[in-house]
């Protein structure tokens, strides 16, 4: 410390700073000049990401104020994963319709950086991304898991920041169900892991649309059982028929009523998350101020939970979390909302001999699944409904465990981000056995 008897000021050596750093600048900041950026560089052991903004009018307080969802999106899941101190990889799969798919690795913990781990998946649901799982700080499911001991990989879906299509055939905009997903990512996903780990089986976490795909491609995959030792399902869903979700409610019932004022929507030229959600919510909250104003977004969309996660981490959650998806999936779940079970897009009689060999949609037999399923779910989720739940329990021929959630306000976003870590320990027994079982 400087003691006012010490003539010369101390001087602050950043060679002693140890843990991972990232710099963002911009070559117009009057007050960060790159060539002080430069020199604190050299300076920094373990700098893991640097990064100059390509606007060159970027300036000082541009930072905050112009367009913060744009330097939000340089900042990685692998460069926030190293920020909190875990290794980190990107691995990227093709998918044979050819959408380039980004994986995120944790393959080691904290402390214990050993990459002899059981590999275990997970799966996001809608309007997010891999980033879900490393969103919440250290209190993050990839995070905890990986202190586990696990071999964390974090997938992605079609139409999200982390993934691109090969060659722009048309098909973009094209009407298609969210059965394409368990048809080509869940599959191709698991494969690549399998491979890069050198395990025959790994383990399978799915949250909301994540457990939707799964299932589907369970259903349908008998070699699939093979490759998948055990699948957790958090807040599973396998139709729209009794959610209680009053917006999801009525953007179906406008969707199955004016299916034709509705089309575009399907094609995605509506609602882009990022030009569109993502800009609202910016403009709703400005600088992230007004936390409760803006928790009423997620309130709404996932059901109300005064105790619900960490306000002070909205703008993480607003800007890295919320993702794009391919809002033309939305008239596939209009069409489950009316339907017992889970069955594929209804493209038509034509179209659905090209995608299934017959006239009908296909109907997902959850009875085939033969791998151990444990379900995680709550009675105030206004989107995985009890009654669907049940369901879905009774056609498991293997369910190995199901947990009611104890806390009545326990939302569909709480599985994410409010104590994950209370969660992931009551279900650390049912993954060891699911592993341990012939």
């Amino acid at each position: 410390m400087w003691k006012n008897s010490e003539v010369i000021p101390p001087e602050y050596d950043l060679t002693k700073i140890k843990i991972p750093v990232a710099i963002i600048n911009s070559a117009n900041d009057g007050l960060s000049n790159p060539f002080d950026v430069e020199i604190v560089s050299r300076q920094l052991s373990n700098l893991i990401f640097r990064h100059e903004m390509p606007e060159k009018l970027t300036s000082h307080i541009d930072f905050l104020f112009h367009e913060p969802k744009k330097l939000v999106n340089t900042i990685l899941p692998t460069n926030l994963i190293q920020l909190y101190g875990y290794p980190a990889e990107n691995h990227t799969v093709v998918t044979d319709d050819g959408y380039i798919i980004t994986l995120h690795r944790i393959p080691g913990g904290k402390t214990n950086k050993s990459q002899n781990g059981i590999p275990v998946l997970l799966l996001h649901g809608a309007w997010i991304c891999s980033s879900t799982w490393v969103d919440n700080g250290e209190e993050s499911w990839g995070f905890i898991l990986a202190d586990e001991g696990y071999d964390v990989w974090m997938g992605n879906f079609r139409d999200n920041s982390y993934t691109r299509q090969l060659v722009d055939d048309g098909t973009k905009d094209e009407i298609i169900g969210w059965d394409k997903l368990s048809v080509y990512e869940v599959p191709t996903i698991v494969d690549y892991v399998r491979n890069a780990t050198g395990f025959n089986q790994i383990l399978a976490i799915g949250y909301s649309m994540g457990t939707t795909s799964t299932f589907a491609s369970l259903s349908v995959n008998e070699e699939l059982n093979n490759k998948i030792k055990g699948f957790v399902a958090l807040a599973p869903v396998s139709n729209f028929k009794y959610i209680s979700s009053v917006g999801a409610k009525i953007a179906i019932f406008l969707i199955r009523k004016f299916p034709i004022i509705f089309k575009p929507l399907y094609k995605d030229s509506i609602l882009p998350a990022k030009s569109v959600r993502r800009d609202f919510l910016l403009r709703l909250c400005p600088a992230i101020g007004h936390s409760s104003l803006c928790k009423l977004w997620f309130d709404y969309g996932s059901g109300y939970n005064p105790n619900s996660f960490n306000q002070t981490r909205l703008p993480i959650y607003l800007l890295h979390t919320v993702d794009t998806f391919p809002d033309r999936f939305l008239c596939h779940w209009a069409q489950g909302s009316s339907k017992m079970k889970m069955t594929g897009y209804d493209y038509g009689k034509k179209k659905n001999f090209e995608n299934y060999n017959q006239a009908t949609p296909i109907e997902y037999d959850l009875t085939k699944i033969k791998i151990p399923v444990a379900i995680i779910y709550s009675a105030n989720d206004v989107f995985s409904s009890p009654i669907d739940v049940e369901i879905i329990s009774r056609q498991l021929s293997n369910l190995i465990y199901k947990q009611l959630l104890p806390g009545e306000l326990i939302t569909h976003l709480d599985f994410l981000f409010h104590e994950p870590k209370k969660l992931i320990n009551t279900i650390l027994p049912v993954l060891s056995s699911m592993w341990n079982k012939n």
